[in-house]
């Protein structure tokens, strides 16, 4: 990342910078939204890199430029050069986002056509029937035997037999 967008501002700095309110830059920060945001005592800074990942610098002006004059024309490229390297950033920023988006649908794709290929597979098995004997359909189940019962310690039952002596 280029240096100018490691560059760190408090939130007052950036609060100026993005026009709108130190309240706001403190709520975005505590959201996450500044993730290399730093705290030195008891300021915070914030990189100029993460104000525009995050959407909040608009470095694209919207006021024509003043013909140059030879003191500002050198600012001015300046600026320019700068406000071009900022954008590339965010250029870079969102193709980076676009990449993970596709990723993510294409895993979400593949999960459908696993999902649609077992479907198939499941529709076009034969399915196995239980085999009953229906000999005599009012007949008792067969039981299997079972031990003989052996005496029982719950406590509601030693209660009971107490009871009864």
């Amino acid at each position: 990342m280029d240096d100018h967008l490691d560059q760190l501002i408090t939130i007052a700095e950036a609060a100026k910078l993005t026009g709108v309110a130190k309240s706001t830059i403190t709520r975005a920060r505590a959201r996450g939204e500044f993730p290399r945001a730093q705290q030195k005592q008891d300021t915070w800074y914030i990189p100029i890199g993460d104000l525009i990942n995050s959407g909040r610098l608009d470095t694209i002006t919207q006021n024509p430029p003043e013909e140059p004059t030879s003191a500002t024309s050198t600012q001015d490229h300046q600026n320019l050069v700068h406000a071009l390297e900022l954008e590339k950033q965010r250029a870079h920023y969102a193709e980076q986002q676009l990449h993970q988006a596709q990723q993510l649908i294409q895993a979400k794709q593949d999960t459908i056509d696993a999902l649609k290929t077992t479907i198939n597979a499941l529709e076009n098995t034969p399915h196995k029937q239980l085999t009953t004997t229906q000999e005599n359909p009012h007949s008792e189940p067969e039981t299997k035997p079972t031990n003989p019962p052996t005496e029982s310690h719950s406590p509601l039952q030693r209660l009971s037999r107490w009871l009864k002596k």
